[in-house]
């Protein structure tokens, strides 16, 4: 949060007296002054005005999101994001995915939860999974037809203890009772 206070600083230092106050407009009033330029735009170039950008910058920042604040103005977050940058306002940089070391080969953790690292082979990639590279250490390769999951369904806990090989139709079926609780629990 403390680049999003950064950035508030920034741009309270950079605006100029009076245009916070414009600043100050709800997304109703955004969209209209958007559709106003708009329509007067297309003979001038299509520019929002400036204070209607920064109305959508200081939702984005207060949402840490494009495409949160992109809905409240009926844009989508790739939309706000060019007009963003093209204006030179700062954007909050994302977080770094978390990382697991093992034997030496650093496994970046996808948005699933599971930690993996993409290698070239033959030209093509290929992804190598660390709960798959730790099983085939410990316990040697992987029988067909089976998987390797997670005892406690818990993906970020990568340990051997944690590690079971099953067939594959009984990880569909204990995933499918685990499901089923948790639906019959709420």
């Amino acid at each position: 949060m403390s680049d999003v206070a950064g950035i508030i600083a920034l741009l309270d230092k950079h605006t100029p007296k009076g245009a916070l106050e414009r600043i100050r407009m709800s997304p109703a009033e955004v969209r209209r002054a958007a559709a106003r330029s708009a329509l007067a735009g297309r003979r001038k170039g299509g520019r929002l005005p400036e204070h209607v950008v920064r109305a959508m910058h200081a939702d984005y920042l207060n949402l840490c999101s494009t495409d949160r604040a992109g809905a409240l103005y009926r844009r989508c977050g790739d939309a706000l994001q060019k007009v963003f940058t093209r204006r030179g306002l700062p954007m909050i940089k994302p977080a770094p995915s978390p990382t697991k070391e093992y034997r030496g080969t650093v496994f970046h953790r996808d948005p699933h939860g599971q930690y993996r690292k993409a290698v070239m082979v033959n030209g093509r990639r290929s992804t190598t999974w660390l709960h798959r590279v730790m099983w085939t250490d410990l316990h040697g390769p992987i029988p067909a037809g089976h998987e390797v999951t997670f005892a406690d369904f818990d993906r970020d806990n990568v340990t051997p203890a944690n590690l079971i090989c099953l067939p594959k139709a009984e990880v569909g079926s204990r995933s499918r009772r685990r499901y089923l609780a948790r639906k019959g629990a709420k």
